[in-house]
């Protein structure tokens, strides 16, 4: 009987061996991708193993990276090498760009210069309204005490006090002393002091104003029991800005 003539029978062509193989092909591909891995994976095995009776004193020193110095395996020697290549190219265009960027001034900026106040130079005139005594129990002007005093002499006036030394021998009784503008008849507010006891003291004001103009300014005493009390020095003081 003729095998050919068997039904399922099928000639062992070259045609069909091809197709085995097709069917095949992805697990053939398979066992030599794993083959080769276990060659090369033994290879370097053995190769870093040392040898019987040496001792490794030294650690094996990796080759770095030329971009990154970070210390790379013998095995990915090649694949460092190669990133390497492909970005020297852009590392040298950043290079490149860098240098010719136009870079900040560096010249600093003047900070503006402290400004420089004018200071003003204050003057202290004392105008001496003279020495008396008096014991009135009633406001008497003491006639030998007094000054004639042109306020526009001074310039800008910052400030003028009235200063007394009083004296009461019998240190019994309450004095008090006052200025007073002998034109205008016209007490100088806040020029009154007051002295009780027998110790010379030195009396001075609350800040005063003078009149604009030339005036005539007097002193002024009262005492308690009409003893007689002692002015050994009257002026004012005048502190000006000019």
């Amino acid at each position: 009987m003729d095998p050919a003539a068997s039904p399922g029978y099928a000639p062992h062509t070259s045609e069909g061996f091809l197709a085995v193989l097709k069917r095949f092909s992805p697990l053939i591909f398979a066992v030599i991708v794993v083959c080769n891995l276990l060659l090369i994976n033994g290879l370097v095995f053995f190769r870093q193993q040392p040898k019987p009776g040496q001792l490794t004193t030294k650690a094996p020193e990796l080759p770095k990276a030329p971009l990154t110095g970070i210390p790379v395996s013998p095995q990915n020697a090649d694949i460092t090498a190669q990133i390497n290549q492909a970005t020297e190219s852009v590392r040298l265009q950043i290079l490149s760009v860098l240098s010719t960027t136009p870079q900040p001034s560096q010249t600093p900026t003047p900070s503006p210069a402290p400004s420089q106040s004018t200071s003003q130079i204050t003057h202290d005139y004392f105008v001496p309204l003279g020495t008396g005594f008096g014991n009135g129990t009633d406001w008497t002007t003491i006639t030998q005490l007094g000054a004639t005093v042109n306020s526009a002499n001074y310039g800008s006036i910052k400030s003028v006090v009235f200063e007394a030394a009083v004296r009461i021998p019998t240190g019994n009784q309450t004095v008090y002393v006052r200025l007073l503008n002998a034109d205008t008849y016209q007490t100088v507010a806040g020029s009154e002091l007051t002295l009780s006891g027998g110790t010379p003291t030195i009396l001075t004001s609350s800040t005063i104003s003078l009149a604009s103009g030339s005036h005539l300014y007097q002193v002024q005493l009262k005492t308690q029991l009409g003893y007689t009390t002692y002015i050994d020095l009257a002026r004012l003081k005048i502190t000006s800005n000019n």
